[in-house]
């Protein structure tokens, strides 16, 4: 692997395992099923047994957006096959990727999959101060 793909890998990894919120979100993700914003922030407070205010988690979530390690899915996706040609009404939609579930939300990029097992050994060792 090339030095600047191995420091931009460390970089984003660094990003993830800076903060336990981002942590638990990529660990709780999974790439080709999208998790609406709720259920994700659920899961989320149960690893971590916390709460977590809407405006931390959304700011955690476009910070690892911007990195590309998840992206949101809108809202009516359709679920399909790699390659696959979709018909809504008469319109023909077609996805480069399958998305498994049809209601928005958040789903981890193909980059964010390859690092997630660092992320899950990094989640497995973080525990929350106690309040």
């Amino acid at each position: 692997m090339p030095e600047q793909d191995v420091r931009k890998t460390l970089e984003k990894l660094a990003l993830i395992t800076a903060s336990p919120i981002r942590t638990a979100i990529v660990s709780g993700l999974v790439i080709n099923r999208t998790e609406p914003y709720s259920e994700l922030k659920k899961t989320i407070e149960e690893s971590l047994k916390a709460e977590i205010s809407d405006g931390s988690l959304s700011w955690h979530l476009q910070k690892l957006m911007a990195a590309g390690i998840i992206e949101k899915a809108p809202e009516g996706a359709i679920p399909v096959q790699e390659g696959q040609t979709v018909f809504k009404g008469r319109k023909v939609i077609f996805k480069t990727r399958p998305v498994d579930q049809s209601r928005e939300g958040y789903h981890l990029t193909i980059e964010g999959n390859d690092i997630k097992q660092a992320v899950i050994a990094a989640v497995n060792r973080i525990t929350m101060p106690p309040k």
